[in-house]
């Protein structure tokens, strides 16, 4: 996001010469006091925006594929959530997931299964490739839900 302030200029002979900014922080203040977000920096995102959701799925799925767990754990909800856009979209999330009733020796829909009662706080870093539309856990740490 650019920030450019208009300004017009009038000739020195001019009798109605408008004040010229001294200092390039005379030039961006205008800019720098407004909420901007950087290039390329972490912003906020809502946690139930689709691509949030979409991507703390995929992560509990590699969760599931990784946990020695005998049941599927699948996502509760999306405490919280940014993202960095670079050549690629970075997502940090924090998110509940839960234990459920399905063992992974069953073949299950895992949205279709009941809860059990264990529940865990994850951390999670996942990076989308728009270019294939293909998401990369980077990161994903779990503990006990309070």
């Amino acid at each position: 996001m650019f920030c450019i302030q208009s300004m017009a200029f009038t000739s020195a002979n001019s009798s109605n010469v408008s004040s010229r900014p001294s200092t390039v922080t005379d030039i961006l203040s205008p800019c720098l006091t407004g909420n901007v977000e950087l290039l390329g920096g972490w912003t906020l995102a809502n946690p139930k925006r689709e691509d949030v959701q979409e991507a703390a799925k995929e992560a509990v799925e590699v969760f599931n594929k990784k946990s020695r767990a005998k049941r599927y754990f699948k996502l509760i909800n999306v405490t919280s959530a940014s993202t960095q856009v670079t050549n690629k979209i970075n997502y940090k999330i924090e998110a509940t997931i839960g234990k459920t009733k399905c063992r992974k020796s069953e073949d299950n829909d895992i949205q279709a299964c009941g809860m059990a009662k264990r529940q865990l706080t994850c951390k999670i870093e996942v990076t989308l490739d728009p270019k294939t539309d293909d998401h990369e856990v980077q990161k994903i740490s779990c503990r006990r839900s309070a």
